[in-house]
């Protein structure tokens, strides 16, 4: 992961996370998606969220709906970060 823009404080903060065992570094993840994931996405708390899961998953298998590959994703992500940033 490229962190060249991180400051030293979330270096530090950072580096303490990784030292911290997988399972509280999974709830420190779902913590901090929580405080920056934008309105109106779904979390596992919400009411409809694995009916919804299984619906997506069945359209997937059943072929209804494709998958975009990660690098594809991670890609356009950094774009539109790119593109908010220069605004």
């Amino acid at each position: 992961m490229d962190n060249t823009s991180m400051s030293s404080s979330t270096d530090n903060v950072f580096d303490a996370a990784l030292a911290l065992p997988l399972s509280e570094r999974l709830e420190l993840a779902q913590r901090l998606w929580e405080s920056v994931k934008p309105p109106g996405v779904p979390s596992e708390d919400d009411p409809g969220f694995a009916e919804e899961l299984q619906r997506r998953i069945a359209a997937y298998e059943s072929g209804e709906s494709k998958s975009t590959p990660w690098e594809v994703v991670r890609d356009r992500i950094r774009g539109q970060l790119d593109k908010a940033k220069a605004q």
